[in-house]
This record gives C-alpha cells, structure tokens and sequence, in this order.
C-alpha cells in the first residue's frame, strides 16, 4: 500500500486566510447539535439569512445553492458565484469564490441545506473543532491553539489525492481487523471497502441512505453492516458502529471513520501537526444557557431561558406549543427531554414554529401523557414545517 506523508502541506502556514475578519479564533452555532447529526452552521450570504449550511473539512472549496444566490442576487458564472461577504458567528470572509449547485442538492431528509462550507473556509492553516454540548463550531490559529487538556490524542498520517484535499488517515481496528481508516468529519455512517467485510467479519444487512463522497457526487447506499468494534489509538474504542461499502474501491486506504464514531466527543483537528485531539463529552446541565446564548440576539434575551414557548402534554399525550408573546415573528425550534411519570426516559420532543405560526398542536402518543419537559436547546432555524409540528425525536441519518 502506497503511503505519501504530506507533512509540509501546510507547514509554516499559521495565520488565517485572506479575507478573514481580523483576529486568532472565530466560533460558529450549530444547528440540532444534540442530534448528533452532520455537522450543520447558520451562514449569511451577502447580508441575506441564516442559511443553514453543512461543514464539510473534505471538500476542496465552498458550494451554495441557487436559491441562495437568487436571493443574495449573485449571478454564477462558469459553475462559480464570487461572494462579497459570508458570514459564519463570528467569522465574516469577504470576497469568496463558491460553486454554484442546483437547488435542494443539499438537503437531508429532515432539513432544507443551502450549501456546503469546505477548505476555503476550514483552511489547512487553522485548527477546526466542534462540541456539541456547547452548540458550537469554531476555528483558531494554529499559533493561538493549545490542546485540551485531558483530551485523547489521535495522529493521523496523509495520503496524496489528485485536485482533491488528502485522506488523512489512522489505523484502526473494526472487529480486531487492521485497517487503515481516513477520519472523516461530514459524514455520518463509516465506511469500508466491500471486498474487506468478510475478513472484518461485517454480517450485510439492508439499509437506505444517500452518501456524498464529495458535495457534489452522492450515491444511494442500500446495504450496511454493524461492527461490534472499532479501535484506535489506546483507549479509543467504539461499538457498535454502522458501516457502508466505501466509495473508492481504487483508493489507497481502505474507508473512513465517520461521524458516528467521534460522537462521544468534542473535536479538535490540527491539519498542521496532523493530530485530531478527542474530549469526552459530560453532561452538564450548565451548558445550556452557553447553548442558547449562541445565537446573540437573534433569540431575543427575555424568552430565551424558556426557549420563547410554552410546551405541555395534556392526559391523552397530546403535545400543545405556544409561542411567548416577547418572540412574535421568530422563527423557532425547541428541543425538550422528556421523562414518563413513572421515570421512564422518553424519546426527545422536538417544536418548530415557524415566524407567521403562533401555536401549534402535534404528537398524540399516550406515553407523553404526564410526562416531564425540560428544555435542552433552541435555534431560530425550523424544519419546513408550515404550519407548526411537534413531533419526538427524528431520524438523522
């Protein structure tokens, strides 16, 4: 197997691009991050949004749908649009270059995605990172960065792609099998090349789903299996973890870890160092208000502790929402933890209400009946859902 270190890929690289609104570290909101879902920010195009866009540290450059640029009054020229202004939290880049793409190329099954952030942005010079329990990516210099403490240490070595961004890969285990595995941060299932499930001893089992091996080039994936576990690096095991065949029978390494496997953790990526840093994840009833406090004042202030609704199940499990009358005109989605009255955990309750919908009426299942919310998220970014829906928690992958 062909093995090529790109160490000095972006060596002596430290600072941020050109283009990048001034300062050493820039953080970004994530969208449903306790669904452990892809990876998934509020972008504003030209003054325009938020868009809900994917992050996506493996795609050459950064796409956008042509809503968005419709909306932004960008014409494309030659598959490309030039962009005077994206803005992500905190980080505002001024005068980039994105790739135009159909409408709808990005949406999931549960939310509209207008586009795809990739290296333009997640640039080989800065360390990228997300946690979930605080409802944020972020991006540092590497001069600024300084390893977690505690966090466990996953290095990682390179291989050479044509016009594309490296696989950056580790060797892992999948049920005791030596692979060698790209870490892949866009993705949810992990994946392995078809002809090495016998010896991994991975069972084929149906499953339906789409994967993007680059954000414009997906496949429908009808086929998946489960490895009990997968292993990297001393302590860093995993299990069960879902698999599907991997997309590049040709390529020199043999799958990626997806998603899925970094879960329990916040991530931290130095490309410069070739290191990924994993901090495990706690509970922490804390986090909350950091989580709400994300999105500024586009949650307004006075309702945000609340979530800006008023939730109840009634006996008979049906839900009911309403909207706090110091958030009219927002658009709104809650997310609750739910507990059966006699201490059962039930699954989580998600609202949106969209900025004309006041009320709304959903659910109807009688194990709700009696049971305890507690708010653990909100955003101003709702599914399409038009006329208001409560329902528990979705499927993301």
């Amino acid at each position: 197997m062909r093995r090529c270190a790109l160490a000095a890929l972006a060596a002596c690289t430290y600072g941020a691009p050109g283009g990048f609104s001034p300062g050493t570290s820039w953080t970004f909101p994530l969208v449903d991050p306790l669904d452990d879902g892809p990876l998934i920010t509020a972008v504003y195009v030209d003054g325009r949004g938020p868009f809900p866009c994917a992050l996506d540290p493996d795609s050459g450059g950064s796409f956008l749908d042509a809503e968005v640029l419709a909306r932004a009054a960008v014409e494309p020229h030659g598959g490309s649009a030039r962009i005077e202004q994206l803005r992500l939290g905190t980080l505002v880049v001024s005068e980039d270059d994105v790739r135009a793409a159909p409408k709808g190329a990005f949406d999931t099954p549960n939310r509209r995605v207008y586009g795809v952030i990739g290296r333009d942005v997640i640039a080989e010079s800065l360390v990228f990172g997300f946690d979930r329990d605080r409802g944020i990516a972020w991006l540092t210099t590497v001069r600024a960065f300084h390893p977690p403490a505690g966090a466990l240490v996953v290095p990682f070595e390179t291989e050479a792609r044509d016009d594309l961004p490296p696989w950056r890969y580790v060797e892992a285990r999948v049920n005791g099998v030596i692979v060698q595995l790209h870490l892949d941060l866009a993705n949810l299932p992990s994946q392995l090349k078809r002809g090495e499930w016998p010896r991994a001893h991975l069972d084929p089992v149906p499953r339906q789903l789409v994967v993007c091996d680059a954000p414009d080039r997906c496949r429908d994936v009808d086929t998946g299996a489960v490895a009990a576990s997968v292993s990297t690096y001393g302590p860093i095991s995993r299990g069960p973890i879902g698999f599907v065949p991997f997309g590049d029978d040709e390529a020199d390494i043999d799958g990626t870890l997806g998603l899925d496997f970094f879960q329990p953790y916040a991530v931290a990526a130095d490309w410069d160092h070739r290191r990924y840093y994993l901090s495990p994840r706690h509970a922490d009833a804390g986090k909350l208000a950091v989580r709400l406090a994300r999105w500024g004042a586009v949650i307004p202030p006075p309702c945000a502790r609340d979530g800006c609704l008023a939730l109840y199940v009634d006996d008979r499990g049906v839900a009911h929402a309403a909207r706090d009358r110091q958030a009219p005109g927002v658009p709104l989605e809650a997310l609750y933890d739910a507990t059966a009255a006699d201490g059962t955990p039930l699954p989580r309750l998600h609202v949106s209400l969209p900025a004309t919908v006041d009320t709304a009426i959903g659910l109807s299942d009688p194990r709700y009946g009696g049971a305890h919310l507690a708010l653990v998220d909100v955003s101003p970014l709702p599914l399409d859902c038009k006329v208001g829906c409560i329902e528990s928690e979705r499927v993301v992958r």
